[in-house]
């Protein structure tokens, strides 16, 4: 299976140091502390150079990605949350990318006012539920997920079909973070 094969790792109960040049994450360099997470990655990941997932902040961009929620669970097979700008604030959540979903010039989605400014096939979606609490974007074709994105002040959920973060799931929680490329947990453990 694909593991973590990691120049150097370090698992301390307050931070864990991933960097890999392998299968899982593609990355340069992961960092993931019990209240923040690094993934930096320069292939298929959320973005193509860095992603900053913090327990307390959420930033999606494709050079850089900051997902900020008290949890946020990523679960995809393929390719999801591409765009030019994308900035969903229920606490806030940026979502920046230059890929081929949301095909938007910018998404602004706020708990209080809602912009959708798009120039191609933006929210092509079977339903779409914002609220001042919760942002439910449901689509079956070029949307946030291929399947359904319940982004929420406290919790954001980004599930799809085609590939994400990991091949199979990655939970980031403040308390405990799940990369699984076929299955790695990494929580606060002691060092080792």
């Amino acid at each position: 299976m694909a593991s973590l094969y990691s120049d150097s790792v370090l698992l301390n109960s307050d931070s864990v140091l991933l960097n890999s040049d392998s299968v899982l994450l593609n990355s340069d360099s992961v960092l993931l502390n019990s209240d923040s997470v690094l993934l930096n990655s320069d292939s298929v990941l959320l973005t193509s150079d860095s992603v900053l997932l913090n327990s307390d902040s959420v930033l999606l961009n494709s050079d850089s990605v900051l997902l900020n929620s008290d949890s946020v669970l990523l679960n995809s097979d393929s390719v999801l949350l591409t765009s030019d700008s994308v900035l969903l604030n229920s606490d806030s959540v940026l979502l920046n990318s230059d890929s081929v979903l949301l095909n938007s010039d910018s998404v602004l989605l706020n708990s209080d006012s809602v912009l959708l400014n798009s120039d191609s096939v933006l929210l092509n979606s079977d339903s779409v539920l914002l609220n001042s609490d919760s942002v439910l974007l449901n689509s079956d074709s070029v949307l946030l997920t291929s399947d359904s994105v319940l982004l929420n002040s406290d919790s954001v959920l980004l599930n799809s079909d085609s590939v994400l973060l990991t091949s199979d799931s990655v939970l980031l929680n403040s308390d405990s973070v799940l990369l699984n490329s076929d299955s790695v947990l990494l929580n606060n453990m002691g060092p080792t």
